[in-house]
């Protein structure tokens, strides 16, 4: 079998890297949000400062139990690295047998997003 779940604020609590970003990018406006250089900070060690929550804990440790195959996704736009893989399965103890790279979801550099 295998799980999917969302990463942000939902199995980590994700918030201060976004607060971060909003104010070193642009305290004013959510335009952060499309700045790439953000994205890079965020998906590479930015969720340092994110907390794991207790119950996506419980929940993921019973799919590793199981031999399930984790999935996470997330709105994030894609970088060309990321960190984001590691931190969760460092965080929530995931063997390599049960992770599987973030799938990220979010807008991607040059997208049109009116037509795609």
């Amino acid at each position: 079998m295998a799980g999917g779940v969302d990463i942000d604020d939902t199995v980590l609590f994700s918030s201060p890297g976004f607060w971060r970003g909003k104010k070193t990018f642009s305290p004013e406006s959510e335009d952060y949000l499309k700045n790439p250089v953000f994205w890079e900070k965020m998906n590479n060690g930015w969720d340092e400062f994110s907390i794991p929550k207790e119950v996506a804990r419980q929940l993921i440790d019973m799919h590793v139990r199981r031999g399930d195959a984790i999935f996470f996704v997330t709105g994030r736009s894609p970088t060309k690295t990321e960190t984001v893989s590691k931190t969760l399965a460092d965080n929530f103890h995931i063997p390599a047998t049960s992770m599987n790279p973030v799938i990220f979801a979010g807008d991607k550099p040059g997208q049109n997003t009116k037509s795609q």
